[in-house]
């Protein structure tokens, strides 16, 4: 089993117990879940006390590093130190945490494209974004392997801030410790009393504690018995703001009934917590905007504590519009919990909802959700000691390659890449000297690319060209040189039957490797009203039949002026091949007229232009259409399955095989039939289901492996 050797760097004090430093501690613990990790961990300062790295210590696969010297890193110094380490350890992935810490760790190029970044400490509205901002978020996201994100919103902002994140961002939600679910297990319901409240965290001004304190006191005055106990140590002192602090640790030390127990490890506070009766996370309004998610409020939850917290929309779409603990504003936080005190029937209810929440934040369940990206980083492949070929990939689009590039890159072949400018077009100097370099030239789409290189291979080459339906409408598959292609790749045994129909290629040189789907980067959580919208990603050329769509649309939405369309893809103009036939402008322009003269299409219909980031686009798709004539594949109809869309899919040739026969609709009224009488939350889930069972990733790059290293075995099978 080969070992995923990743390191974590947090521009993160562990002496100090605050949300990052549990956030450093809670990741090392979720990694070393994943049973092929090994984990090194540098330190940014000295121990000076163990309350939070404690839990790392003895921790099978997890080395923690010290810094090089007495004072805490600097980002320079801690990037000196991670590259020392990494001639060591020769790591897979480098974790890092910190705005800073990233924008220069980019800049090295041995690290870059290994680091996995986790942002927080950026703007996280467009009034406080910078250009600057901008570009060196640019300049991360580009630099960087993977973006991670706290949270889906968080997510969207970085990746409507620069279209490089598209793709390459991973929600790495709060990680909840397994102490405060185990309390949370023992925790009996049907509270008879209110008697004690609990705070823990950080004490900075939006963090309301001092609100929460007076809140506090003028209810304890009709309550007498009423405790708050309050955790955590780390007292912020703005200069803005120099009476903050006085107060604080006045507050702390002089009210009545408050019990402050300093700085306390998690595990302290999980013990606290199950004499605990409700928890307050409730925080001043310049917080509402906020991107992130408490962790404090998830582990609140996980230990059976119903918490009092503000209403926010990222809180309402965990908890639900009617959770009865909701403040809407903090001055109201006095009057909610004398309610709460006099009458607490609602707590057993409130308690239920947080402890279901905070189960999908487990450590157990986050790492299941990490292991994925893992594997596919790493994948778990035995390297050849002999030189294993050189692999030149020659394309003007690598969207459906770039995941069995980076696999054979794992299995230890070195990968280059002739991009062609277009169908036809390339730097035919460039080409040649890429070709005198390679073992094995592939062909990603079988145009001019396809072209050129069978009529300029090498001896002792191999070329290995896979075939797109796109291509059949070209005139370029029957200039290949067949004779000097050693493999041609199709996905499905009958499109390979019509390459051989209507091309005259042999059989024996063509293989089948199905398609694969990006079921990990594509399932998120769907938009509101997602469950009326269609999308039909990639409406060009004339055989996609987007006038089908459009009579579904039209259909839907005269009805019910919920429904919407969203046509994805290229325009007709982007597309030169397709813009320079007559008989395709003249198809094209009616169905763009169509749109305009139509008052229903008029609002029903979104030209969205081309998708970079597809999975971003599918959350507000709920039905994903295939109204072609004749595919292939057709890959667009299983990304929206995979995105937890239902297809409506035109029985086109293959169809059947591809997709089954269950979501085949055989004319317009029987799409509209299907889309409105069909159970959306059922029919999705087993779309997603039906996706990740038939085109998962790993036996597509496996075949793709065998094709490129073991050819006399392809060949002989």
């Amino acid at each position: 089993m080969r070992p995923i050797r990743i390191a974590v760097y947090g521009d993160v004090n562990l002496n100090i117990i605050d949300g990052s430093s549990i956030w450093l501690t809670s990741l090392v613990q979720v990694l070393h879940r994943i049973d092929r990790t090994q984990v090194t961990v540098l330190r940014k300062a000295p121990v000076r006390r163990d309350l939070v790295a404690a839990e790392l210590t003895g921790l099978p696969r997890v080395e923690l590093i010290d810094p090089p010297s007495r004072a805490a890193l600097t980002p320079t110094q801690a990037l000196d130190a991670l590259e020392h380490s990494d001639q060591l350890r020769r790591f897979d992935i480098v974790v890092l945490r910190g705005y800073e810490l990233s924008r220069e760790a980019v800049a090295r190029p041995g690290l870059a494209h290994r680091l996995w970044v986790y942002l927080t400490d950026i703007p996280q509205d467009a009034v406080t974004l910078s250009d600057d901002d901008r570009a060196h978020l640019h300049d991360i996201a580009t630099g960087c392997g993977r973006l991670l994100c706290q949270t889906e919103q968080l997510r969207s902002h970085l990746e409507g801030i620069t279209p490089a994140a598209a793709n390459k961002t991973t929600l790495l939600p709060p990680m909840v410790a397994p102490t405060f679910t185990a309390v949370g297990d023992t925790v009996a319901a049907g509270s008879a009393a209110v008697r004690r409240l609990c705070y823990a965290g950080k004490f900075a001004p939006a963090w309301g504690v001092l609100e929460l304190v007076a809140a506090f006191g003028r209810v304890r005055e009709l309550h007498p018995s009423l405790e708050l106990h309050v955790a955590g140590d780390k007292i912020h002192n703005p200069p803005d703001d120099p009476a903050f602090r006085p107060a604080v640790e006045a507050a702390l030390t002089s009210t009545d009934g408050l019990v402050w127990r300093g700085g306390i490890t998690r595990d302290q506070v999980a013990a606290l917590l199950a004499d605990i009766d409700v928890a307050l996370s409730v925080r001043d309004h310049q917080l509402d905007d906020s991107l992130e998610l408490s962790t404090k409020l998830l582990e609140y939850g996980a230990a059976g504590v119903p918490v009092v917290c503000n209403r926010l929309p990222m809180h309402t779409e965990l908890f639900g519009e009617d959770y009865p603990l909701f403040v809407d504003n903090v001055d109201d936080l006095a009057a909610v919990l004398s309610d709460i005190v006099d009458h607490p029937t609602s707590l057993d209810r409130a308690r239920r909802i947080v402890r279901r929440v905070a189960a999908d934040y487990s450590y157990d369940r986050v790492a299941d959700r990490l292991r994925p990206h893992l594997d596919r980083r790493v994948p778990d492949v035995a390297v050849s000691s002999a030189r294993p070929p050189r692999v030149l990939v020659a394309t003007h689009d690598r969207k459906f390659f770039d995941a069995i590039s980076t696999h054979l890159q794992h299995c230890g072949v070195t990968v280059r890449f002739d991009q062609w400018d277009g169908h036809a077009k390339h730097d035919e100097v460039a080409s040649a000297a890429l070709r005198d370099w390679a073992d094995v030239i592939i062909c990603e789409w079988a145009l001019g690319n396809a072209v050129w290189y069978s009529r300029h291979r090498r001896a002792g080459q191999r070329v290995i060209v896979r075939l797109h339906r796109m291509e059949l409408d070209t005139e370029f598959p029957a200039a290949v040189a067949i004779d000097n292609v050693d493999r041609v790749v199709v996905v499905s045994e009958l499109f390979r039957d019509k390459a051989v129909a209507q091309l005259g290629w042999p059989a024996d040189r063509i293989a089948v490797v199905p398609n694969w789907v990006d079921t990990v980067t594509l399932d998120r959580p769907k938009l509101p009203g997602a469950r009326f919208h269609l999308g039909l990603l990639g409406w060009i050329p004339h055989r996609k039949r987007v006038d089908r769509a459009l009579d579904v649309i039209e259909r839907l939405a005269t009805d019910d002026d919920r429904w919407r369309l969203y046509l994805g893809g290229k325009l007709p103009w982007e597309l030169r091949w397709v813009w320079m036939r007559l008989d395709e402008r003249e198809y094209l322009t009616a169905q763009l007229d169509r749109i305009r003269e139509s008052p229903v299409l008029r609002r029903a219909v979104s030209i969205d232009g081309n998708q970079r980031n597809v999975a971003s686009w599918l959350r507000k798709i709920g039905f994903v259409l295939s109204p072609s004539d004749d595919e292939s594949f057709h890959l667009a109809p299983a990304e929206g399955m995979a995105s937890g869309a239902v297809p409506v899919i035109w029985p086109w040739e293959t169809a059947p095989q591809v997709y089954g026969r269950r979501w085949l609709c055989a004319d317009v009224d029987r799409a509209v039939a299907a889309i409105t009488a069909t159970d959306w939350e059922t029919e999705r889930q087993a779309a997603q289901r039906y996706v990740g069972e038939h085109y998962p990733l790993e036996p597509v790059v496996a075949a793709w492996a065998d094709l490129v290293l073991r050819p006399a075995e392809v060949a002989a099978a």
